[in-house]
This record gives C-alpha cells, structure tokens and sequence, in this order.
C-alpha cells in the first residue's frame, strides 16, 4: 500500500513539473535582438524547450516591433509555454540592434560618383537631414553608389545609396544638390557677453556660399580682439552685430579723470555712470563736486575730460 502511494505521488509530480517549469517563463524587461528572427528565448527567461521556437521575424536594423500581450500569450500558448501578462502591461516591444553607416562615408562616396575630385573645401554636398542607413551587427558597412544623374548645370543630383552585400544589403534612393562652400571663420568654443576674442578661439569651417549674408565676418582680424556683445555659441558664422570694441571702463567704476586746461593738467577721481570702449564718449561723476561731466575713454578706468578731446572724438 505504501509502494502504491509513493509511485502515484511521484507520478503526480511528473505531471505537475511541466506545468511548473511553464509557469516560470517570465518576459524579459528588455527584448533586444541582433539576428534576422526573434525566438522564444529572446522574449522569456527560463522559456524552455519552446524557447528554440520562431516567435517573428526581427524588425530592420535599428527599428522595433510591437505586439499585443494577448498575441505573445497566444502564441507563447502554442510553443508549449505558458505565461500571462502582468495587470497593466499594454505592449510587448521587441527592438533590433543595428550599425548606423556613417554619413561622411556615404557623402565621400558621393563626392567620387558625382567626381568633385579634391574640391571638397570649395563645394559640398547638401543632403536631406533625416538620411539615414542601418544595418544589422556585424555587416561590413560597405558603400557604393548606382544609377546616379547630376544635372552639373542646375547641381542636383539623384542617386542610389547601395551598403552591403547579399541579403544584408541597404538601398536608398537620395536626391541633393552641390553648392560653392566658403570657409568662415567660427568660435572654437562658446564665449560669453563681454568676453574679448582671441586668435585661440577661432576655428574654420566651409559653409554653402549661398547662406552667407553681406553680413557674416570671414576676415578672422574683424573678430580677433572684439567683444562678444552676447553670448554666443561655438560653430556659427559671426556677424557683425555679435561683436562690439571691448568695454575698458565699466558702468559703475571708479575712473582716472585728466582735465585739460591751458597750460596745465589735472586729474580726479570720477564714478562712470555707463560703460564704454576706447573712443567712446560717457558721463562720469566728479566724486569731488558731484557734478556730472562728460570725458573720452583713453584707456582701462581712463578718461580724458575737455572740450578739445571730446570735439576730436566726435569728428
């Protein structure tokens, strides 16, 4: 009788162990994969012998899929595995890994199709801002360029955009244009509002010829020694307005005044009350007399007072 007990017992656990390993599949957090399909494996932990199982195929490279819960219980139900969407779980996402194909790459082998030569300081090729080329982990990125017609006269162009080989291979008709390019001068880093600009701040770029107005600075000696009037980011074309002669007396500072009278020479103590830069005329408070007078900047917290200097100034 005993012998009878333990055999049903263990047979009663033959036929719950199924049930228990099923119950243990949980879906992972992440589902990411690198390959063509997405498996069972991929998308539980501790799936079992269904994990081997072809759930989909795998979205394109660096794209998702998304599923209903009920469609992966189903057909989760199916492989021999059985798990449950947690409460409140809307979507099963399953994302692909992907190799992004460089952009430089691919306006290099533009460049050589559409045969620029080495005129790349002189010309460039604008292309839209969202192309983009993905493929799957591991494929040699590879570029080559088919069908291409340059109009030379209008300087467009359509091409396609060939990555790859086999069945791992990208194809993507583009379509652009070549523009003249200037190289202009640009801050190296962001300057802030006041800050003089030396000649270690200032980069090259080659911007289209098109998008420069009368108004950009391209002569780096019209901004080496200048002024940030605001603060202004690095890589951008400088225009005129952006810059002003650097500040030598600021609002609110005590100032050396010279006062200038026939045959003699004097100096006071002022407070300006605005800033200026060499050659500007400003208002300055005689400490002494609390008077307000008007006087040159000559120098850093200098000004020069007299009738003669400022008429020189304003000529």
């Amino acid at each position: 009788m005993k012998r009878l007990v333990l055999t049903l017992f263990a047979g009663a656990c033959l036929l719950l162990l199924p049930g228990l390993a099923l119950a243990e599949a949980r879906l992972k957090p992440v589902v990411l994969v690198d390959g063509p399909e997405v498996t069972f494996a991929d998308l539980f932990l501790r799936a079992g012998a269904g994990g081997e199982k072809v759930f989909a195929a795998a979205p394109p490279p660096g794209e998702r899929a998304i599923y209903r819960p009920q469609t992966v219980q189903a057909m989760a139900a199916q492989a021999g595995i059985s798990w449950s969407p947690e409460p409140g779980l809307r979507a099963v996402v399953v994302e692909r890994a992907g190799r992004t194909v460089p952009r430089e790459e691919i306006l290099r082998r533009l460049a050589e199709a559409l045969d620029l030569g080495d005129a790349g300081g002189e010309q460039a090729i604008i292309l839209p801002g969202n192309i983009a080329m993905m493929l799957p982990v591991g494929v040699d990125p590879e570029i080559r360029v088919e069908d291409v017609d340059f109009d030379r006269h209008a300087r467009r162009f359509h091409a396609t955009i060939v990555a790859s080989d086999g069945a791992d291979a990208q194809r993507l008709r583009v379509q652009g244009r070549v523009q003249q390019v200037s190289e202009v001068p640009v801050l190296r880093q962001a300057v802030s509002a006041g800050q003089v600009i030396g000649e270690a701040d200032i980069d090259w770029v080659g911007v289209p010829s098109l998008r420069l107005g009368g108004n950009v600075l391209t002569d780096m000696t019209e901004i080496v020694g200048q002024a940030a009037r605001r603060s202004l980011p690095p890589g951008r074309p400088l225009r005129a307005s952006d810059l002003q002669r650097p500040a030598l007396v600021g609002k609110g500072a005590l100032v050396s005044m010279s006062v200038t009278v026939p045959n003699m020479q004097l100096s006071a103590i002022g407070r300006a009350l605005e800033a200026g830069a060499a050659g500007d005329v400003i208002q300055i408070m005689n400490l002494q007399s609390k008077r307000t007078v008007t006087g040159v900047v000559v120098g850093p917290n200098q000004v020069e007072v007299g009738a003669a200097r400022i008429a020189a100034a304003l000529n």
